[in-house]
């Protein structure tokens, strides 16, 4: 954790310490939705474990805070190595079964982050909610109807194969990919109302659009600085 917190204050201080703090916005309301977005995930995963494996939330979440800034902040997944070497250590199951609902946890929260992209921008683009350049949706009905076609199959070869692919029950998984779907949702909300917040004088649909490109980008595995990426 320390190397991971030494790690970002130095690359903040090549970039420069004066220019970074007179860049942060001043509206005290951008740091609360802030520290919501920062939390959101650590708190449903405290829930979500919480449940699994039986254990109190005061107990879990200082694990799962600093599952999450491994993988935010170091690599994809090495949260998930993590926070098993720290079930392993904190109760008697085997281990096995701790790989498993790590694996049947890590694969429910990815179909419902690819459901969630693909609702979001459905609903965005059919209601004009974002801005696209003009005819970049002319003659992509078949590219589209493939797309769709294609998470239909992924969908009804997982519902087919789900025994030989999940270890929890349909409830629990049911559960679990719910309650990520809604954590979205509010993200989304949170996100695009703390950048009005500060930049007001952007149309609210160009604050939509670039959230659109984020909600993609976050969707693409190992790739680093998707932040970075998004404002580019």
């Amino acid at each position: 954790g320390l190397l991971v917190i030494g790690f970002l204050v130095f690359q903040l201080g090549r970039v420069g310490w004066k220019e970074v703090l007179s860049s942060l916005p001043r509206n005290p309301w951008f740091y609360v939705l802030f520290l919501l977005l920062y939390v959101n995930l650590p708190l449903t995963e405290a829930v979500i474990y919480g449940h699994i494996l039986k254990m109190p939330f005061r107990k879990l979440i200082g694990a799962l805070f600093k599952k999450r800034v491994y993988n935010k902040d170091l690599l994809d997944y090495a949260g998930e190595v993590a926070f098993f070497g720290w079930v392993d250590r904190e109760t008697s199951r085997p281990r096995m079964e701790i790989l498993h609902m790590l694996k049947d946890s890590a694969i429910i929260s990815a179909l419902a982050s690819i459901l969630y992209a693909v609702s979001f921008l459905a609903v965005a683009i059919s209601t004009g909610w974002i801005n696209l350049p003009e005819g970049v949706l002319e003659g992509r009905g078949l590219q589209i109807a493939l797309i769709a076609t294609g998470l239909a199959i992924v969908i009804a070869v997982g519902a087919r194969f789900r025994k030989s692919v999940f270890f929890r029950p349909p409830r629990v998984l049911a559960a679990i990919g719910g309650a990520h779907f809604v954590r979205l949702a509010l993200v989304s909300a949170i996100q695009v109302l703390q950048w009005w917040i500060v930049l007001p004088e952007i149309a609210l649909a160009d604050l939509i659009t670039i959230h659109a490109l984020q909600v993609v980008a976050v969707r693409i595995p190992l790739l680093p600085s998707r932040d970075l990426l998004v404002v580019g």
